[in-house]
């Protein structure tokens, strides 16, 4: 995503100045509003997240009613920033996103690895356009991306057992609810209670986490990221991760 590509501004004629005026059932004020809405997909799916217009009559209201209507057919949007290959399990946040599309659910997918082509294949093959695959990003506009989001996504398939995971503490600082699907016993954001845990290392762990995700409330949710913020306070903060690295340091020694 190239740098600044984060928000679409648009403006545009009045009904004083449409050959229609206010009547917008004209054949051609529906064709604007359809040419208009697909412009607005295709900047979602470009990247751009944030819209904005001047709210006047005419044209500007027919590109608030295009986003709006995006926004309610994609409510919920996970996202994952980081390394594409089998540790990290990409693949099943595309699979499940990509099953779950008339749910309402999108991804938006960031990084570089192995698998990288294999999924912008498997996304092309099956046109699934709510999930979105981006290159690799900034520290900085990593944490645009996850602020952009509604819940995060983190995979590991290995069996781990250091006492945190440096991505998930990274993620967790973003003070939203993560979806975790890993083998591991040490999982620092159920441990810190933000967490929508896989109920299995699969696809269908995706998707039933994803599912559960939406049945949310909004209070629900915020309580979920602000316990990511509560624990890098507390349980998680340096300090404490310090004193714990080396006391599984000395046990080792030992």
């Amino acid at each position: 995503m190239p740098a600044r590509q984060e928000s679409c501004c648009f403006t545009g004629h009045r009904p004083a100045k449409l050959p229609w005026g206010y009547n917008e059932r004209d054949p051609r004020c529906v064709r604007l509003k359809e040419r208009i809405a697909d412009a607005v997909l295709l900047a979602y799916q470009e990247g751009y997240r944030h819209f904005l217009c001047g709210m006047a009559q005419g044209c500007d209201l027919y590109f608030c009613e295009a986003v709006l209507a995006l926004r309610e057919r994609y409510p919920v949007i996970a996202a994952y920033a980081g390394h594409l290959n089998d540790r990290h399990l990409p693949e099943l946040l595309v699979g499940a996103a990509g099953s779950l599309r008339e749910q309402g659910i999108a991804a938006v997918i960031a990084g570089n690895g192995g698998d990288k082509q294999l999924l912008r294949r498997v996304i092309r093959e099956n046109n699934w356009e709510n999930i979105l695959l981006l290159d690799a990003q900034s520290e900085r506009r990593q944490r645009t991306l996850y602020g952009l989001a509604d819940i995060l996504y983190y995979g590991d398939d290995r069996r781990c057992d250091a006492p945190y995971t440096p991505l998930l503490l990274r993620m967790m600082q973003n003070e939203k609810p993560i979806l975790t699907v890993t083998h591991s016993p040490f999982n620092d954001a159920q441990r810190a209670g933000c967490a929508v845990p896989a109920g299995q290392v699969t696809q269908r762990g995706v998707e039933e986490a994803l599912l559960s995700f939406t049945m949310m409330n909004g209070e629900k949710r915020a309580a979920l990221g602000r316990r990511a913020g509560e624990a890098l306070r507390t349980t998680h903060a340096p300090e404490q991760v310090a004193r714990d690295y080396r006391g599984a340091l000395l046990r080792l020694w030992v």
